[in-house]
């Protein structure tokens, strides 16, 4: 029942409320089962992805965490998605070693190697950073949001070149991107160009219809 809800019913609802319904009942049922059948993999997994869903990073962790201790041999991508919540959850150092586990079982996954890219970012190893997300866009090189990190890590190195490279393709990918749009803006004002700052700049505010940036 709980596989219903998190791989048929969730994706299928449209309504937020009823999505998060979905959800915490899914979870409910799924702790039910780990609690009557303690080795059973699938249901930490399950229940890990839900929690992860749910936007409840830092107990999604605890889940996947708890599943890796119980379990000698998790599912390969299991690495990848508990990678990614330490992503999300900010904890870029715990990331690392995890996302390498992710690349050495599925080194054709691009996720992969975007995420730890991604982690390093965080920490502010830039430098290390963008051979992996490089590595990632030779695999996905239309993924826009990648293309908008790597010309982020580009300007953090003040290497204007490719900053603004990476992220004009991020922004032919995906016009609406005001984020992106505004990036765009801000290294053009580093490099004195003003005309061009100002232009992508009050295009980013029209796009963002007032959202922070």
């Amino acid at each position: 029942y709980a596989r219903i809800l998190l791989y048929e019913s969730y994706p299928k609802e449209q309504n937020s409320i009823k999505k998060q319904a979905i959800i915490d009942e899914c979870i409910a049922e799924l702790t039910k089962v780990i609690n009557i059948y303690y080795a059973l993999d699938e249901a930490y997994w399950m229940l890990g992805k839900a929690y992860n869903l749910k936007k409840d990073y830092p107990y999604a962790i605890k889940i996947y965490e708890k599943g890796f201790q119980v379990f000698e041999n998790p599912p390969k991508n299991t690495f990848s998605e508990l990678g990614f919540l330490y992503l999300k959850n900010n904890q870029f150092k715990e990331a690392i070693p995890t996302l390498d586990s992710a690349i050495k079982y599925e080194p054709t996954n691009a996720r992969n190697f975007y995420y730890k890219g991604a982690a390093l970012a965080g920490m502010g190893k830039y430098n290390e950073a963008v051979p992996d997300l490089l590595k990632s866009l030779e695999m996905d090189p239309n993924n826009e949001d990648l293309n908008k990190n790597l010309g982020l890590v580009f300007g953090k190195m003040n290497d204007n070149t490719n900053a603004i490279k990476y992220l004009n393709r991020a922004v032919e990918l995906d016009s609406l991107d005001y984020k992106a749009v505004y990036y765009l803006g801000l290294v053009y004002n580093s490099i004195g160009d003003a005309v061009k700052a100002k232009e992508y700049i009050e295009k980013a505010k029209q796009i963002s219809g007032g959202r922070p940036f």
